[in-house]
């Protein structure tokens, strides 16, 4: 299953999004090689991207906030999407938290397409925090499509000192961590921000106590490599 497929046999999802929405912007979904427990306690996680991905759009509105109006989550057993009960999750902080910080006047409402189903392991919901922080940035005018297609081309290792990047990473991380209930390693927003044809490690210095997480991540070191870059090394 991958993202080409879905596309092709539910054209229509895609096209009302597109068509609907102003501006949209995807992320890929991915899995653990190992240390998924492990990163959760400071240690190195190994994650690689999926071929499946989560879709997110903006339509203006007339309330000068952002809210989320539609989620629609890929079912693969029926071949179909649903809309979910996005109420059950933290949704609400996640755009608490926006609102709060966004300074632009415009407001949006937020269609989300995920072909990922949540919280099936496959980090739905960090797709979802790094696509958002995308757009987030994007409407307030910190990022643009040049300085995104140039972090393709960038190694994991070395995109880490640049400013913009840390920009949306940290904020994706903080969205993150809201949907995890206040704690969540790097690496679940990091993964889905960069590209490597191999499997990228992420960890952050160790946290001795969790309770204002949220606060810390702008301060937090953290670091990052691709497996390319190590098998490419002549040390």
């Amino acid at each position: 299953m991958k993202t080409g497929t879905i596309q092709e046999n539910l054209p229509e999802v895609y096209e009302k999004l597109f068509s609907e929405c102003s501006l949209v912007v995807s992320a890929p979904g991915d899995f653990f090689w190992c240390g998924e427990h492990a990163a959760d306690f400071g240690g190195i996680g190994v994650s690689q991207h999926l071929p499946l991905r989560i879709y997110i759009g903006l339509k203006p509105n007339n309330i000068g906030a952002f809210r989320l109006v539609d989620f629609k989550e890929f079912t693969a057993t029926k071949f179909k999407f649903f809309s979910i009960n996005f109420k059950e999750f933290n949704f609400t902080q996640v755009f608490s938290h926006i609102n709060t910080i966004k300074k632009a006047k415009q407001g949006y409402d937020v269609y989300i397409v995920s072909e990922i189903p949540v919280s099936c392991g496959l980090n739905s919901l960090g797709a979802l925090s790094a696509a958002l922080s995308l757009l987030f940035y994007i409407v307030e005018g910190k990022v643009d499509k040049n300085k995104i297609d140039s972090w393709s081309g960038t190694m994991a290792s070395k995109i880490i000192s640049d400013a913009d990047f840390n920009l949306v990473f940290r904020l994706a991380w903080k969205l993150n961590a809201i949907l995890h209930s206040g704690y969540c390693p790097p690496i679940r927003a990091f993964v889905p921000l960069v590209w490597s044809e191999l499997p990228v490690f992420c960890a952050s210095e160790k946290i001795a106590k969790k309770e204002n997480f949220i606060e810390k991540i702008d301060t937090l070191n953290y670091f990052a490599g691709s497996m390319d870059e190590l098998s490419n090394s002549k040390n």
